[in-house]
């Protein structure tokens, strides 16, 4: 009986060792995982700045007596762009867009009117037609 009782107590004492030891470790490991790095901290973060692109947006409409250019770039206000006109009546602006996607419409003497040389175009939450242009 007292050897199963020694047996039973080196076997707990070890247990008990084994135990701590893993807890220790798992312990440390998860205290380094947790702590940021130094190396990481100490670098820099360099952002890159895309530069703007000119965009010609023009209309030929010689019987048109305002002009003025709406979009996602401009949040869609019709008064802040507006075009000129040239003698043979087309009208025409120019603008710096960052590269991206970008949705518009011509407001012409009052009433919205899609871009006729434009190649993509899209539903709009009224059911009428956005142009679409991309900037590269």
């Amino acid at each position: 009986m007292r050897k199963e009782t020694d047996i039973m107590a080196v076997s707990k004492s070890v247990s008990k060792s084994v135990s701590k030891s893993v807890s220790k470790s798992v312990s440390k490991s998860v205290k380094k995982k947790e702590q940021p790095s130094r190396s990481l901290s100490a670098k820099k973060t360099v952002k890159t700045k895309t530069s703007e692109r000119n965009v010609k947006f023009s209309l030929p409409n010689p019987e048109a007596g305002e002009v003025c250019l709406a979009g996602d770039f401009n949040n869609w206000d019709t008064c802040s762009t507006p075009l000129k006109k040239s003698k043979n009546g087309t009208w025409s602006v120019s603008m710096k867009l960052l590269p991206g996607r970008y949705e518009y419409n011509f407001f012409v003497d009052g009433n919205w009117v899609c871009d006729t040389c434009c190649l993509e175009m899209v539903t709009n939450s009224f059911g009428t037609q956005n142009s679409v242009i991309m900037v590269e």
